[in-house]
């Protein structure tokens, strides 16, 4: 696939090159504090739409608005999370008798796979074949956060699954990414 390796180091390996956009354009709407439209949802710098510069940021105005606007986000969330009702999380007691898709090269199938079928250029077909292999894959993930990098994957298939439905619900190109 496109990512053989994921770490290259220089002296050793080959860099790998590969077509990417230098920056997300447009990215969560919020407001000024990181607040997104989804309760809960905080966004800052590459990932967040302020609107401080219009529809798109400015090239080389990035880590100053990661700055500014992530110690923004940081004390709304502070303050937010004072006043809402405390939630709890169970976390797993001892490792799964069935690791299949916690292993560390599911996480590189998934990058993989978010890669070849909902990267840059998408069509219908290949995002429906990754919404139903993560479709598939995801529930098997739940509740498994016996270890950090199995709630690494977890997330990883969430956020592909959920810009492969977003993409294949937009059906022109917009951005960087052609349809």
């Amino acid at each position: 696939g496109a990512f053989a390796e994921f770490v290259a180091v220089p002296s050793k390996d080959l860099v790998p090159v590969l077509p990417a956009a230098h920056y997300f354009m447009g990215g969560a709407a919020t407001d000024v504090h990181g607040r997104a439209t989804v309760p809960g949802l905080y966004a800052a710098g590459e990932t967040a739409c302020t609107g401080v510069h219009g529809a798109n940021r400015l090239a080389s105005n990035s880590l100053l608005e990661g700055l500014v606007f992530g110690a923004r986000a940081a004390r709304a969330m502070a303050q937010d999370s004072a006043a809402s009702p405390k939630t709890s999380f169970r976390y797993a007691e001892k490792p799964f008798a069935d690791e299949h898709y916690l292993q560390p090269e599911t996480k590189r199938d998934i990058i993989t796979l978010a890669w070849e079928k909902v990267g840059i250029f998408r069509n219908a077909r290949t995002l429906s074949r990754a919404i139903e292999h993560l479709a598939r894959v995801l529930p098997t993930l739940e509740g498994r956060f016996s270890e950090a990098w199995a709630c690494e994957v977890q997330n990883a298939a969430l956020n592909a699954l959920l810009i492969a439905r977003s993409a294949l619900a937009r059906e022109e190109s917009r951005g960087a990414h052609y349809r």
